[in-house]
């Protein structure tokens, strides 16, 4: 009997540490997962200003072009996230539109430079307008916790 109930407290330890390292890891998923859109948002609201200016000045040019590449790089280390289950769903979708982001944002860029033509023509800022979208699925998931 001694057995079975220090078996049955051990289980009931386990499966609560469980349940709270699942709740901050979706905590942490929702962090990062806002924190990420929060910098498409901007993007997507500075860059066209940009690239107008950037046709006449070659520093905001680079600037564009610097944010462009490192907005390539933070698409794919957001893909690679642990993502707890609960958010699964909610982070395929994101990776899905991610994928179509990354390839536009590769075709403006060519030879290591932002195609400032290409770039204001692309489809670029409806795909981030679609990710931020899913902020409100990303929130959501706090109330599952």
């Amino acid at each position: 009997m001694k057995k079975l109930l220090i078996i049955l407290v051990f289980t009931l330890f386990l499966s609560g540490c469980s349940l709270f390292a699942d709740t901050n890891g979706t905590e942490d998923y929702v962090d990062k997962a806002t924190q990420y859109i929060q910098e498409l948002s901007n993007f997507a609201q500075e860059a066209p200003q940009m690239a107008a200016d950037a046709a006449t000045n070659r520093e905001t040019y680079k600037q564009l072009n610097e944010q462009v590449i490192g907005l390539i790089k933070k698409i794919e280390q957001f893909n690679e996230l642990h993502v707890p289950s609960v958010a699964e769903e909610v982070h395929q979708q994101i990776v899905e539109k991610n994928e179509d982001l990354l390839t536009e944002l590769k075709d403006t860029v060519q030879n290591g430079q932002v195609t400032l033509h290409g770039f204001v023509n692309s489809e670029t800022f409806q795909t981030i307008s679609d990710i931020v979208k899913l902020l409100v699925l990303i929130n959501q998931l706090t109330g599952v916790l």
